[in-house]
């Protein structure tokens, strides 16, 4: 009997980049001060062997979180050599988005609180150059996380509606925030509109049949459609009619004999039917659809019949007051309705003087005839 040998060697479980980036994080969240706690901090330490290492230690002798943070700077200590090689390797392609002086400068501190969103009126818009779009697209993932977990860290409240407009939402790609907001951030007073190019591009970004789930919790609106498969989609959603087909149709004949005696005869026959049936047929077939003017938008929402609208850019409308416009033209309608009030007060008390007048003259002369009478 021979006692069997122990390997020479201990595999070590793989740390994901993810949690590496989010220990960091902590660890930048906790100690930083100021605008050094930042992304750029992070990507400071992930990019220094040096400062990884200090960073490592600092978080195995730290009691916060009721050490929680020790905890995940322990996770670290077991990336050595080659896995430690690569899983910097991984994070720094993950961050190399905000590795730019453009963004570094926009990293670095904000302007303003994300959870003013839920208490205040303000409008921010996230813009990205048009040729760094997709190259930027993590940083607009980022943004818009962010804002989603701000507005859902405020607590359960419809008061106030914030609305997420998100034109070209396959820069954004699967979000699992997106899906979290479409399905429970209703209760947090999230409203949001994403705009994808056709069917294709929405299942790129919700893959292995996500896509029904996103469809079947937002209204739907077509316009502009230029592919089949989005236009089935949309033929298919509309239904179909019965419709009433006619069908009939006209026929004649003539025929003739003669004899050898020079007896001919001859005779004519003509016929009409007309007949109708019942047939089904798509509301609006794929062609149809496609063939649609641009301005033609189709609308599907949960309870309600399809309904066809007609787009209306915003520079079409007719401007909307602003609060100080309406005040003023409120002043200027009670100053007419004062002015009127004034001026039929006048007029009625003017007649009754001209009344007053004439019912005076009238006894005058009445005194004056009693008295040659």
């Amino acid at each position: 009997h021979t006692r069997p040998r122990l390997p020479t060697t201990v595999c070590s479980p793989k740390t994901p980049p993810e949690k590496a980036i989010a220990a960091v994080i902590a660890l930048v969240v906790q100690f930083a001060d100021g605008d050094a706690k930042s992304l750029q901090s992070v990507c400071d330490i992930v990019s220094n062997p040096q400062k990884w290492q200090k960073a490592t230690e600092l978080m195995n002798t730290s009691d916060a979180w009721d050490g929680l943070l020790a905890r995940m700077g322990g996770s670290l200590t077991h990336i050595k050599d080659r896995e430690l090689a690569s899983t910097m390797t991984t994070i720094s392609r993950f961050l190399n988005f905000l590795s730019t002086p453009a963004i570094a400068a926009s990293t670095r501190s904000s302007s303003f609180d994300p959870s003013e969103l839920v208490t205040q009126k303000m409008t921010v818009f996230l813009i990205l150059p048009p040729e760094r779009a997709s190259a930027l697209s993590p940083l607009l993932r980022l943004w818009v996380g962010t804002l989603l977990r701000a507005v859902t860290k405020g607590g359960l409240q419809e008061k106030n509606k914030i609305h997420f407009i998100c034109d070209e939402a396959g820069l954004l790609g699967k979000m699992n925030q997106i899906s979290d907001a479409l399905t429970i951030g209703r209760g947090f007073g999230i409203r949001m509109q994403l705009y994808y190019q056709d069917c294709g591009q929405l299942k790129k970004c919700w893959p292995d049949g996500s896509d029904q789930t996103l469809l079947s919790n937002v209204s739907q609106i077509f316009f502009g459609v230029n592919d089949l498969p989005t236009a089935q989609y949309v033929s298919e959603r509309l239904g179909e009619a019965t419709i009433v087909v006619n069908s009939g149709g006209t026929n004649t004949g003539e025929s003739r004999q003669s004899s050898g005696g020079g007896q001919s005869s001859s005779s004519r026959s003509s016929g009409a039917s007309d007949n109708w049936s019942q047939q089904a047929r798509h509301l609006l077939k794929p062609s149809e659809v496609m063939a649609l003017p641009q301005r033609i938008a189709i609308t599907f929402t949960p309870g309600v019949a399809p309904i066809w609208t007609r787009l209306l850019r915003y520079y079409e409308m007719a401007p909307t007051p602003g609060r100080g416009q309406r005040l003023w033209a409120g002043v200027k309608m009670f100053a007419g309705s004062v002015l009127v009030f004034a001026v039929a007060t006048m007029v009625a008390m003017g007649a009754t003087v001209i009344a007053h007048e004439k019912t005076q003259e009238r006894k005058v002369k009445s005194a004056q005839q009693s008295f040659y009478r």
